[in-house]
């Protein structure tokens, strides 16, 4: 069994994920390169937002509050404690601040991925975009729980909101023929940015710059990488290894935190090796240029000269950035938001104090000092008290043993308890997240009010997170919508949920790559709490009980549905395979069809087992729609779509009405051996 490398070891010793060092750089493929005139001035300028990112960070005290969360959750001792008010002291801080990280960290998570299946809601803005909503919450759902291991990557990613208030999570393309989108949890620490404003899209931020960690071969891969025989990075060779941006003394004070929590000397190990390069999105103004561009840059900070720059696609109208932040405690106008350790930090503080008094109070009490008068041949030197313990002692010696009064112990520990139930309610995390039964002499009214307030108070929370989550949604549809090969998102979808490949490509349909889809929709967190799921699926499992049981439970698309719906909130997976879809169910209600036509689709037929009395309906909608003016503001080719189904639609009826009238001469004898004549 070979030895592991030192590099290895320390990365096994790593308990901290914010200690990671791995690139999560987006890799050019081919793009254009702008032309942006002298790149000495654009060089000068990224060094100048670096600095100024640096010296607002240095301003804002981040690094004395990042400290601060390392020492709090991790439990660092203050050693002046340790020796007060005497050597040897007690100095064991109250595990407040790691406990309701922990917990905030599992409860998110296990909300957020409750369903791996279903981890992103989609709802389409109008009523054109409504029906491709259910087709591409299942494209994006069906990535985040096979494509990609965002699982574990949310994981850290919480971890990192919640213990340092600000999580970066960046999705982009992987480089390569085969279409992968990949997705990473920046540390905090790796991203600079203007201090005021969250956010890093366009609207939110001219630039952000995010330092890129690489170590050997990393740093060689993106040496040898080719397009067209050319390189994709030039002078790399250029970097030199070892950068650490110095904000000011509390960076020494980070380092040598990170050496005390992992053991090792990390920081002067990872010197020696990591190379650091800058990928910097921005809105850059060129010289003498009165309209912006936004590019992407790659840069070294060591001395600025650029690797590389490439410019958003100019037919991509979002030009949406790669990167999303995530908080859950804001702090109102600042790009770095506040922590759990930073807001329970005078819970903290206090409880450790006390839990220190109540301990060195507890050791006085326990053990009590004795005085001897000193004309006594009491030996001193030579009896050590025991329990029950007998000892023989000259006449007229004096012994006097000092009393406690334990009151101002119990005391203590009480408000010890109190303290916990200030960090539950500051930190909105009560104790049914905490996994503590409620007091006894609470009712069950009184349990439903308490368990309502916390879930209030955690749905506000997963409100919160929601912001960034619809941020890095858009960047995944985005790319989705534009790379994914058509045969593989046909797969993807599976026959049963599309009636043909027109609906699904809209626009551009001799393209090999992409959706096709012009539509604007929002994005949600589909997970939540048990406590709203179970509530949701009551509900739903009361409607579509009550649909079985009414009138249209009869109708066979109507009653298909609904058990579909009963065996989705079961989590029956072989509903669709035991149960066979009827031909009734594709039949569109006529307000489908208007949204179909208006979403772009061209191909909209009317099924053949629509009944008389349907047709008739439906064409009477669609003349009285004629006469609106939504039916104005169509095209000429939706226009024509619509005419080309109503005259379908006709057809189907007069084919009704013509086998009706051929079944009823049928009955007669006369009429029917007529019929048979003329056959």
């Amino acid at each position: 069994m070979t030895r592991p490398k030192a590099s290895e070891i320390i990365n096994l010793l790593r308990p901290n994920p914010d200690l990671q060092r791995s690139p999560g750089d987006q890799i050019p493929q081919g793009q254009r390169e702008p032309d942006i005139g002298d790149k000495d001035r654009l060089s000068e300028h990224l060094r100048k937002t670096f600095r100024e990112c640096i010296h607002q960070r240095e301003d804002y005290g981040f690094q004395e509050k990042q400290a601060y969360n390392e020492k709090s959750y991790y439990g660092i001792k203050d050693e002046f404690f340790s020796n007060f008010p005497w050597p040897n002291a007690s100095n064991f801080l109250e595990p407040i601040t790691p406990t309701f990280v922990d917990v905030a960290v599992t409860q998110i998570q296990g909300a957020m991925f409750k369903n791996m299946m279903r981890t992103v809601n989609v709802s389409g803005f109008g009523k054109e975009d409504k029906p491709y909503a259910p087709l591409v919450a299942h494209v994006l759902n069906w990535e985040n729980a096979v494509e990609n291991e965002l699982y574990d990557v949310q994981g850290a990613n919480i971890f990192r909101i919640v213990k340092n208030g600000t999580g970066f999570l960046k999705t982009w393309l992987d480089v390569g023929d085969e279409f992968k989108i990949k997705h990473a949890s920046i540390p905090l620490h790796l991203v600079y940015k203007p201090i005021r404003g969250n956010g890093c899209q366009r609207d939110k931020t001219p630039y952000y710059h995010q330092l890129i960690p690489m170590d050997e071969n990393d740093w060689k891969f993106r040496q040898g990488l080719k397009i067209k025989g050319k390189n994709v990075y030039e002078n790399l060779d250029m970097i030199a290894p070892g950068f650490e941006p110095a904000e000011s003394l509390m960076a020494e004070e980070m380092r040598l935190l990170q050496n005390q929590i992992t053991g090792m000397d990390v920081e002067g190990m990872e010197s020696k090796d990591l190379r650091y390069m800058v990928e910097t999105p921005m809105t850059y103004y060129p010289p003498k240029k009165l309209k912006a561009v936004e590019i992407i840059v790659w840069w070294s900070p060591r001395h600025g000269l650029i690797h590389r720059i490439i410019e958003l696609d100019r037919e991509f109208e979002q030009k949406i950035r790669s990167m999303a932040d995530y908080w859950i405690y804001a702090s109102d106008g600042f790009a770095y938001q506040r922590s759990m350790p930073e807001i329970l930090r005078d819970i903290q503080e206090k409880a450790s104090y006390t839990g220190k008094q109540t301990t060195d109070a507890a050791d006085i009490a326990i053990n009590a000092p004795a005085y001897i008068s000193k004309q006594s041949d009491f030996g001193k030197s030579s009896f050590l008290r025991v329990p029950t313990g007998m000892y023989e002692v000259e006449k007229g010696t004096e012994i006097t043993i000092e009393h406690r009064d334990i009151s101002a112990i119990m005391e203590r520990e009480r408000h010890l308890d109190k303290l916990w139930d200030k960090a539950k309610i500051r930190s909105g995390f009560t104790d049914i997240f905490l996994g503590m039964e409620g007091e006894r002499r609470t009712t069950l009214g009184g349990d439903q009010i308490r368990l309502n307030k916390a879930e209030n108070r955690f749905q506000h929370i997963l409100n919160t997170l929601n912001i960034g989550w619809r941020r890095t949604s858009e960047i995944q549809y985005e790319l989705t919508n534009r790379h994914i090969p058509r045969k593989k998102l046909i797969q993807v979808l599976g026959s049963s949920d599309y009636t043909n490949t027109n609906q699904l490509f809209p626009q551009n349909q001799g393209q090999e790559r992409g959706m096709g889809l012009d539509r604007k929709f929002n994005y949600a967190l589909a997970g939540k709490s048990q406590i709203e799921q179970d509530k949701e699926d009551f509900d739903s499992m009361a409607m579509t009980g009550e649909i079985l049981q009414s009138p249209f439970g009869q109708i066979k698309a109507v009653a298909y549905k609904a058990l579909k719906k009963r065996a989705a909130v079961r989590g029956f997976d072989e509903f669709e395979v035991i149960v066979p879809r009827p031909a009734e169910a594709d039949i569109f209600a006529i307000e489908e069809v208007f949204q179909r036509i208006e979403s772009g689709e061209i191909e909209v037929h009317p099924s053949p087992l629509t009944d008389n009395v349907t047709a008739e309906y439906y064409i009477f909608r669609v003349n009285a729609f004629m006469r609106t003016d939504r039916f104005s503001e169509y095209t000429k080719i939706q226009q024509a779509v619509l005419d080309r189904y109503v005259r379908r639609l006709d057809g189907i009826r007069k084919m009704m009405i013509m086998a009706d009238a051929e079944n009823q001469a049928k009955t007669d004898p006369d009429m029917a051996m007529a019929l048979d004549m003329l056959a």
